[in-house]
């Protein structure tokens, strides 16, 4: 589902219980499942929020490992040269 189809339920939903509470529509068991639906697709945009913001941080982490692995061989390898001249 794109944004916009996101949107349009929501604006349909958010209109029918506006008519529900209102008085405008009886309560039925459809009006339910649509206010149900609603708190669903809500639910359903924070998870998807929740996981591309750890997916992000994840990433971000794994390029400082990668980093910091990077540093280790150059100063591994830095006084292993150092360590070379001194002895010769």
């Amino acid at each position: 589902m794109t944004d916009q189809d996101r949107q349009g339920i929501q604006q349909r939903i958010d209109e029918q219980v506006r008519k529900v509470k209102s008085g405008e529509t009886p309560t039925t068991p459809e009006n339910l499942a649509k206010a149900m639906g609603s708190s669903y697709l809500r639910a359903q945009d924070i998870q998807e929020t929740v996981a591309g913001f750890y997916s992000q941080m994840a990433r971000r982490c794994s390029y400082a490992v990668l980093f910091g692995v990077a540093g280790q061989f150059y100063v591994v390898f830095r006084v292993k040269a150092g360590l070379r001249k001194r002895d010769a």
